[in-house]
Formats: structure tokens, sequence, C-alpha cells
């Protein structure tokens, strides 16, 4: 796997043989199985995983009737230990976004630019190039739109926790605390502007592992010391976990646990999260099948069988 970050992976796995015992044995097996392989790459970080940071959690989903119940194996998951999330936030932003267009009654479809940018998008467009490509600025958007406070509150309330979104990805104003506000476009390319946002100051997390590597690059100037991640985002496997639960099992949940998205909302976001990108429209030359489905393929530039769906959201190399 050639980008693949191997500090953290994520796994919901369906098993839906014999009884609850032994499915939990064979995940179990799955996981020993898979972590014991002399393949080299995962030789090699087996050898010292807390040099890797290494933290799995695969979850099974266990079905009587209409009743859904997970058991969770987990290796070395802990939400004191911090490691930076990348581009895996985009997932917790899109869901806060669909949250607040339920909210507001506002279609998915909607078109809309930034207050300062004449690039127009929609919101369904945004959503579609948070999964097809990971795209930053479409994460960006959808950050404007939604704030640090509402989609940390958001996800806080539906049981995702902890988690603790702070900023944008790559851009200069990726701190801004104040949103900037977006322009709904209507017809006659009329349009109705919302309100800026102020958040709340990022205050430092005080978890562990708060400083990491031996230099970091600031512009063109390097500084020959840790970085400091105690201000960047934060989004533990647990909840990721659970925000993942919620979007492909929403009855496992009590009501007020469940994602505030409609079903059509939340079809969309199933449809977007599994498909590749030359079936949503790139070009494949550039966007091959595994550049962000890294789950069974790495990131191989082969052509994934149209019998495979992943639904997921990769931790793609993002500037912290």
């Amino acid at each position: 796997m050639k980008r693949a970050s191997l500090q953290s992976i994520l796994l919901l796995a369906v098993l839906l043989i014999g009884g609850a015992c032994q499915q939990e044995e064979q995940a179990q097996t799955i996981l020993e199985k898979a972590l014991s392989s002399d393949d080299p790459a995962i030789a090699r970080v087996m050898a010292n995983p807390e040099k890797y940071e290494l933290q799995i959690r695969l979850s099974q989903t266990i079905k009587a009737g209409e009743q859904v119940r997970f058991e969770d194996i987990d290796y070395q998951v802990d939400d004191s230990v911090y490691f930076y999330p990348a581009s895996t936030v985009k997932f917790a932003v899109a869901v806060a976004a669909l949250e607040k267009l339920n909210q507001q009654d506002i279609d998915i479809h909607q078109r809309y630019y930034i207050e300062g940018d004449s690039l127009e998008a929609s919101f369904a467009d945004d959503i579609r190039a948070v999964f097809a490509i990971s795209d930053n600025h479409a994460n960006n958007r959808l950050f404007e739109y939604v704030g640090q406070d509402g989609i940390n509150a958001q996800l806080r309330e539906r049981g995702v926790s902890p988690i603790r979104i702070a900023h944008r990805l790559s851009t200069a104003l990726a701190d801004t605390l104040i949103t900037r506000p977006l322009l709904l476009l209507g017809q006659n390319e009329e349009s109705t502007a919302t309100r800026a946002i102020e958040n709340s100051p990022i205050e430092a997390l005080k978890l562990k592992g708060m400083t990491k590597g031996i230099g970091f690059m600031t512009g063109s100037e390097k500084i020959d010391e840790a970085f400091d991640f105690s201000r960047k985002n934060y989004f533990p496997i647990s909840a990721q976990n659970a925000l993942l639960k919620r979007v492909i099992f929403p009855e496992a949940f009590e009501e007020k646990d469940r994602l505030q998205i409609s079903e059509s909302q939340r079809e969309y976001l199933l449809h977007t999260m599994s498909k590749l990108p030359r079936e949503q429209g790139y070009d494949p030359e550039e966007f091959y099948d595994g550049y962000v489905k890294f789950f069974l393929f790495g990131d191989s530039e082969d052509v994934i069988p149209t019998d495979f769906k992943i639904y997921n959201k990769v931790a793609t190399p993002t500037e912290p």
C-alpha cells in the first residue's frame, strides 16, 4: 500500500452465520490471523506496533429478527492516545452538513457558493467529491456551512463521542473561527446569504502523544522540533466506528441517538460512500479505483471487481 495510513484502521464487518459466541470467536480469529500474517508490510508493523501507533476495531453485526447489535474486537484502541485523523474527519463534516440541511429543509442539490469565492457548487456535488476523491475544497465548503461548533454539537448529541473537529483542511484559513457566509442561488441567479458563524476558541487537547516527529515544514521553513497536535482535529477510532454504525444500521439505535437525516439523504450518503471515482464521473486515469478504496485492494491501480462494495472514508494524506 503506497499511500494508506497504518496509523488507524476501522472495520465494520457483517457476520451473519452461527450463534453470537461463534461469531465473536470467528471475528477474533479473523483479526488474529490477519495480524499474524507473514506479509512483509504487516510483519514490519507488528514487530513494533507502538512505533506505528496501530489501532484496529473490528465490529461484527449480530442480527436476531429485526434486532441488530454489535460485538467489537479491538487491538490497541485507546481514545487517550492521539493520532491525527486526517481526511476521515470529512465523514463527520458531510454527515453534520446533511443534518443541518434536513433541519433547514434545504435540498441537497441546492446550488451555492462561498462569499468571496466564484466557484459554484451544490451540497450533493460536495458530498460526492468528499467520498469519491477526498476533495479538501468540497470539505471546507461544507465546513463553512455548519461550523466547528455545529459539527461537534450535532454529532455529540447523537452519541458520536469523543470528537473535536477544529479546523478546515489544507488552507491558510484552516483555523479561522468565523465562517464565511454562503450565497444560496435561487431562480434568475438571485441569492440568499446565510449568516457567518462565530465559533468557540479551540482549547488544547490533553491526551497522550500530542507531539510527534522531530521536525516539520511551515511554508518553506523547516522547524527542527516535534509538531504539536493539541489544537488539531480529534476523531478517534471509537467515534469513527460509532458514526459508521449509525449510518449503516440506524435501526440498532434509539431514536435520540439516530442521525437526524432523511432516508433519501441516507441513501445518497451510502451511494457516494460506495461508488468508485470512475462511477461518479472522475477520470479513471487520474483517480483510479483504489484512489480512496484501500480495503482489501490497497491503493492498487488495478480495476476493482464490480461485485465488491466498500463503504468508507479513508485517511488520505493531508497537511495538519
